[in-house]
C-alpha cells in the first residue's frame, strides 16, 4: 500500500527510532539515534534551525535522564542559543530550557547558579 504522507526528514526518522529504542531500554543504540539525528539535521540543506534545536533538546533530554548532566547543558545551551536567534530571548522554548537547566543545577547541589536561571526563565 503507497501511502500518502510525505517521507519524514532523516533527521526526524534518526529522532523516531532513537525514542523506539529508549523506550525497549537500548540505550546505547537510542543515544547513537539520538546523536545521529543532530547529524544529519546540521547537515542536511534541508533542515531548519529549528530542527537542530530540536535535535539537541532530543539528546540532551537523554543525557540528562541518564545524569550526563555536563553534555546535556552543552546541548541546551546551543539550543537556547538557536531559539534566542530566531524568536528573541523572551520565548518560551529557551525559557522551558532554562527551567530544566535550573533543575540539573540543583541535582548538583549548585543552589545560586540554580536560582539564577530561574531567574532568567522568568523575566
Amino acid at each position: 500500500m503507497i501511502s500518502n504522507q510525505p517521507a519524514l526528514p532523516l533527521w526526524k526518522e534518526c529522532a523516531n527510532a532513537a525514542l523506539q529504542a529508549e523506550l525497549r531500554g537500548s540505550f546505547d543504540k537510542a543515544e547513537q539515534q539520538y546523536r545521529l539525528s543532530l547529524k544529519f539535521a546540521e547537515h542536511s540543506p534541508i533542515t531548519s534551525d529549528e530542527n537542530i534545536g530540536e535535535a539537541l533538546i532530543n539528546l540532551a533530554d537523554f543525557l540528562t535522564s541518564k545524569g550526563r548532566y555536563e553534555e546535556a547543558e552543552e546541548c541546551y545551551r546551543r539550543a537556547i542559543e538557536i531559539y534566542d536567534r530566531l524568536f528573541a530571548s523572551d520565548n518560551l522554548i529557551s525559557e522551558m530550557i532554562y527551567r530544566v537547566l535550573a533543575e540539573i543545577y540543583n541535582l548538583q547541589e549548585q543552589s545560586v547558579n540554580a536560582h539564577l536561571l530561574n531567574k532568567r526563565a522568568a523575566s
